[in-house]
């Protein structure tokens, strides 16, 4: 009773004992001492086994669920689903809701920002941005590479 922050006196009424008598029986050195801080320590353990536990199983849905978006993110057949992935990653990269990418990154220099973008799309798609860009490049110098043959056999 007394662990669960009743007073001596209640204790007392409780259980028939005066209260003088049920607080000799807590303070230090009385018989009930030791016993008591026993307990005590037992009942703290426990909980914050429990608290530990359940912050660890949130720990992993977190991720599972992040895990989730990330794959919808990349192969969502609704664009709308797809941005809301996106858009939902970006905001757990860091970027807040109420400013847009482009303010986001402005204050930051251009390497600086190179690299955020980077982290981002390591994270979002597992794989550099600069990879993706180099490949792109290298599309749009076939793209006028063939349009320049097909002018000059014109």
């Amino acid at each position: 009773m007394r662990y669960l922050g009743k007073t001596s006196k209640d204790i007392a009424d409780a259980t028939g004992y005066s209260e003088a008598y049920v607080r000799n029986l807590f303070m230090e050195g009385g018989r009930l001492e030791s016993a008591y801080r026993d307990f005590a320590a037992i009942q703290q353990q426990e909980a914050q086994n429990k608290i530990t536990g359940a912050l660890n199983r949130a720990r992993e849905e977190a991720q599972y669920a992040i895990d989730r978006i990330i794959i919808l993110s990349q192969k969502a057949k609704n664009e709308s689903a797809s941005l809301k992935a996106n858009q939902f990653l970006l905001d757990l990269a860091g970027a807040s809701n109420e400013v847009s990418f482009k303010d986001f990154i402005r204050g930051m220099g251009f390497k600086t920002a190179a690299h955020k973008i980077d982290e981002m799309f390591q994270k979002v798609f597992g794989k550099s941005i600069g990879e993706e860009i180099s490949f792109l490049r290298v599309f749009r110098a076939m793209e006028e590479r063939e349009r320049e043959l097909a002018g000059q056999s014109n």
